[in-house]
């Protein structure tokens, strides 16, 4: 590394922003001892990171989720693209040159050996860290679409067994609550109230309900194409509460108890039926059938 160039290249950065005393105050000494410790000391990482720009990514345990787009400028090739240029190299014994044709990214034969590396070892940690933020919320999905609970604990739990399968140590993923928060936040995922339990008949028997529905529509258009509009009725009973009421308002933070107004409470808790005919030609039939004080909104016998 050119350490003079660098410094001359800092001296013009910075031009316009000279002094013209030329003696150094503590800040200014202070901030020389910075920069001489990181140009001194910074000059294996920045060579070592200039190899391969995937290679090693910051990763913070408080931070662990990295979007894939925040890092894309960074990263030169994925885990089959790396496979692909080590095939080149190691078992189509192509020259650098001819590769580097293909890959125009690479800049030296060194990183050709350390991808061999990474394959070796399974990818790199942030490709094993993807993965396993992906396989979670895989399984987080198909959990919940079977109408199962989950919570926090369950994430970390499952997520310390993919790490594990990724082949990631304690040390290089944690699964920390941090983690927990991100990946919830990434996939949009928070705490809700269950506001209804079913049971596995119940939610098996909706999805029967949809697949009939459509069964029997299907089935009933074949049919209705031998009758007149006129004379194919659809029936169907709607019930109405005698009041509508909505049980929420916007009130008072320090409010210790909020009440609405109704005209009665019978009102709220007893409802009427109707029974409406429409024909498929999109008339009513003159006559509605009219059931009051039902308490169940249904008819009787």
């Amino acid at each position: 590394m050119n350490v003079n160039a660098i410094l001359k290249e800092l001296s013009l950065q910075f031009k316009e922003h000279e002094d013209a005393s030329s003696e150094l105050s503590r800040k200014d000494k202070k901030i020389v001892k910075r920069l001489f410790s990181i140009l001194s000391n910074g000059i294996d990482e920045v060579e070592e990171e200039e190899l391969l720009d995937i290679s090693e990514i910051e990763y913070d345990q408080e931070n662990e989720l990295i979007e894939m787009s925040e890092i894309s400028e960074k990263r030169k090739y994925n885990v089959e693209q790396m496979k692909e240029i080590v095939k080149m190299k190691f078992e189509m014994n192509r020259r650098f040159s001819t590769i580097k044709n293909r890959f125009r990214k690479l800049n030296n034969e060194k990183e050709i050996y350390r991808m061999r590396k990474y394959i070796e070892n399974g990818g790199t940690n942030f490709h094993k860290w993807f993965n396993v933020s992906t396989n979670l919320f895989e399984k987080f999905k198909t959990l919940r679409e079977q109408l199962l609970p989950v919570h926090d604990e369950d994430l970390k739990r499952w997520a310390l067994e993919f790490a594990r399968d990724e082949g990631l140590s304690f040390d290089e993923f944690q699964a920390s609550d941090s983690w927990i928060f991100n990946f919830k936040r990434k996939y949009r995922i928070s705490s809700r109230r269950i506001i209804k339990f079913v049971t596995t008949r119940q939610f098996v028997s909706q999805e029967d309900l949809e697949d009939n529905a459509i069964s029997f529509t299907l089935e009933c258009r074949d049919k209705f194409k031998n009758f007149d509009k006129r004379n194919i009725i659809n029936f169907d009973q709607s019930g109405f509460k005698y009041e509508l009421s909505i049980p929420r308002t916007l009130s008072q933070i320090n409010e210790r108890r909020t009440f609405g107004l109704i005209r009665s409470s019978h009102a709220t808790t007893h409802s009427y039926t109707i029974l409406p005919s429409l024909t498929a030609f999109g008339n009513f039939l003159p006559i509605c059938l009219v059931i009051l004080q039902e308490v169940n909104g249904s008819f009787g016998p």
